[in-house]
């Protein structure tokens, strides 16, 4: 009985054993329960960057690890640990930088800890540039001398292209470029936007010559060769059966200083053209001011247009803005051609007097500022010498004049001759101004005789004051001895001679 027992016992845990060998506790999750929020992600030609979600249903752990063997996909992050209450968001970016042309595709493959299925994503992006003209037609009226179109690169690469037109009546402003494609298309996230094709185009000037067509509608191609493929641009002209005229402008503006303009009269039609200029303003001059010339398809004889000279006279015009018409008629029509100038204000500096002399003693003088000109003057006054002062330094004035006072100041100045600069500047001019002054010789007391001598018969006598330098000597005469008496006993001097009556009184004397 214990043996049958026993037996049993080793059955059934072996019955465990196998079961739970079969049910893999080493890998406690499927492969089946693990999820991918897409299985292909394509950035086309413009995304940089987008993201997709790895999820678990159940909730154990399960860590997972995706790597790249491309430089040109990063992918952040490339591992972790989800359950299903945590699912990993990895953001995939793809860089363009030092790739050639062409479609890219890659498959990133997702390995799940401890099995042997991975889950698999597919990359996909392009590079490229687009050819794209807009408009892809171009139709020349009658009038029509000129038009353009634009070559637009579309993609993400720089687009290389040439030109050759097939008829020999048409030429185009370029034949061959590089345009670059525009970086702003980029996005970081897939979303709409509206581009800016001004980085990213080049601008076709295409000129038509008539004189080589016929009249009635003449058509032809443009051939576009490119790396991202080749196209072509038609276009059709318009040409008149009868004269037609047209200019080469219709506003012509002189502005402040130009006076003489040229402008060209064409014939876009067939046969003679006949034209006459009638002005409208005395200050205008046309030369040729008519004319006659018919289309010619010789190369060498080409009549198709003529050239007038178009001149405006500004003398004794007052300051403003002129405008004015030159009719333009004709057996093909008529034209205006607007004709504007403007006459600047000219302000006119004029100062009297020229020179400024303030010799020894004067200490002011004025000088007058007036406008000769036109306009506004504006002016201020700069002195060079410390001892020469303006007033005041600056003003403006129209068509009155203005006072300037100008003032010397001698204190600390040694006797001798000065000059200086008074330098007004304005719109109207530079005047400058010498000034002269003068500082004269102290005043010097000069006496004579200087001793006198009295006897009993001779009691009175005479000094001499006088001045031997500039200036006053005020003076002033007495003495330490009662018995001897001045007349008059002060006085000042300048260049006269003061004599002063010298007595004396012996009463009561020893």
């Amino acid at each position: 009985m214990k043996i049958l027992r026993k037996k049993l016992k080793n059955l059934f845990l072996l019955f465990i054993l196998t079961s739970a060998l079969s049910c893999d506790f080493l890998a406690p999750y499927e492969i089946e329960f693990l999820d991918l929020s897409q299985e292909k992600i394509n950035f086309g030609f413009y995304e940089n960057e987008k993201e997709f979600i790895i999820s678990y249903a159940d909730s154990l752990d399960v860590a997972w690890e995706i790597r790249s063997s491309v430089d040109w996909i990063v992918l952040s992050p490339d591992s972790g640990i989800i359950n299903s209450k945590k699912s990993d968001t990895i953001k995939v970016k793809i860089f363009r930088g030092n790739l050639k042309p062409g479609k890219y595709f890659h498959n990133l493959g997702i390995d799940i800890q401890g099995k042997s299925n991975k889950l698999n994503i597919d990359i996909e992006m392009e590079i490229n540039p687009i050819l794209k003209l807009l408009p892809d037609s171009l139709n020349f009226s009658v009038t029509d001398s000129m038009k353009s179109f634009s070559i637009i690169n579309e993609g993400n690469y720089p687009l290389k292209w040439s030109l050759k037109t097939i008829s020999d009546w048409v030429s185009v402003s370029a034949d061959s470029g590089t345009i670059a494609f525009d970086s702003t298309k980029f996005l970081s996230k897939q979303s709409s936007s509206n581009f800016d094709n001004a980085k990213n185009e080049k601008s076709i000037l295409v000129k038509v010559d008539r004189s080589r067509l016929l009249a009635g509608l003449s058509s032809g191609v443009i051939l576009i060769k490119s790396n991202a493929g080749n196209d072509s641009l038609k276009f059709s002209v318009s040409k008149s059966i009868n004269p037609l005229l047209s200019l080469s402008a219709s506003i012509l503006d002189f502005g402040e200083s130009e006076v003489i303009k040229k402008i060209r009269i064409d014939n876009l039609g067939e046969g003679i053209l006949n034209w006459s200029a009638k002005i409208n303003a005395p200050w205008i001059k046309i030369s040729p001011s008519s004319g006659s010339f018919e289309v010619s398809k010789d190369e060498f004889k080409k009549t198709n247009s003529s050239e007038i000279e178009v001149s405006v006279i500004r003398d004794n015009l007052e300051p403003g803005k002129y405008n004015s018409t030159v009719e333009i008629t004709s057996n093909g029509g008529n034209k205006n051609i607007s004709v504007s100038l403007i006459i600047p204000e000219m302000p006119l500096i004029s100062v009297t007097p020229l020179t400024i002399d303030f010799g020894k003693f004067n200490t002011i003088q004025k000088i007058i500022v007036s406008n000769s000109g036109t306009g506004k003057l504006i002016w201020s006054v700069k002195s060079n010498q410390p001892w020469l002062t303006a007033v005041p330094s600056k003003d403006s004035i129209t068509s009155t004049t203005k006072e300037i006072s100008l003032s010397v100041l001698r204190l600390g100045l040694q006797p001798g001759n000065y000059t200086g600069i008074i330098e007004i500047n304005s719109n109207g001019g530079i005047i400058n101004i010498p000034v002269n002054m003068s500082v004269a010789e102290f005043p010097k007391l000069n006496i004579t005789p200087l001793a006198l001598s009295f006897t009993n018969e001779i009691k009175s006598s005479t000094i001499e004051i006088r001045n031997s330098g500039e200036g006053v000597v005020n003076w002033q005469i007495s003495s330490n001895e009662s018995w001897i008496i001045f007349t008059p006993a002060s006085g000042s001097t300048t260049t006269e001679n003061d004599i002063i009556s010298v007595s004396v009184n012996t009463t009561g004397l020893s």
